[in-house]
């Protein structure tokens, strides 16, 4: 930061930086980014993907309200196998002491949801390119599958800062697949690399 700082010329201001930097200055290493903006920063946050289909998958969060410390964060997938793990290292002042069932509450319980979480993932179906996100839930719960108002706002969040092309809302449960068959989306709804709606 101070070489940074150096670097400036005199009387310049600099931007206040965003949480997911100030999260990376924390760790050391690139914990997040607000935004994916590059090939090279999707394949710098995103892991190779494990199910047929994906290539590669990136966590994210998305923060029901303003009032949350985290932003809406692309996570560093290549350093955090969980967002729980993320959230303990790269906020500890709001996350240090985060107990497991509670960081599962604040994700799938409707009625303590503080964030939508889940993947984004890169398919190639018929040699096309194509981005689904998914929104965790229970799926032995239907209770807490995603409202369309939830996966709307989960949504608006990623696409508005993701570059590389439209993402598609994937259910990821039987539950999410009846209900978004339903919706008059203004999202593209793919189910099992299909499109619904």
């Amino acid at each position: 930061m101070l070489s940074l700082l150096l670097a400036c010329a005199p009387g310049s201001v600099l931007a206040e930086p965003t949480s997911c930097e100030e999260a990376s200055d924390r760790v050391g290493a690139t914990a997040c980014v607000e935004t994916v903006d590059s090939e090279a920063t999707w394949n710098a946050m995103s892991a190779e993907g494990d199910d047929d289909g994906v290539v590669r998958t990136v966590k994210y969060l998305v923060p029901v309200s303003e009032t949350q410390p985290v932003p809406t964060a692309y996570v560093n997938t290549q350093r955090y196998d969980l967002h729980y793990d993320f959230l303990r290292e790269a906020f500890p002042d709001d996350y240090g002491l985060l107990q497991w069932n509670d960081y599962v509450a604040m994700i799938i319980d409707p009625e303590r949801r503080a964030y939508y979480g889940g993947n984004v993932m890169e398919r190639r179906v018929d040699d096309e390119r194509e981005f689904d996100f998914i929104v965790w839930d229970d799926p032995a719960d239907p209770s807490t599958a995603p409202t369309y108002e939830d996966v709307l706002a989960a949504w608006e969040a990623l696409q508005t800062r993701f570059d590389l092309g439209d993402v598609a809302f994937s259910p990821s449960s039987s539950t999410q697949a009846e209900w978004a068959g339903q919706w008059e989306a203004e999202f593209s709804i793919r189910w099992d690399g299909r499109d619904v709606r």
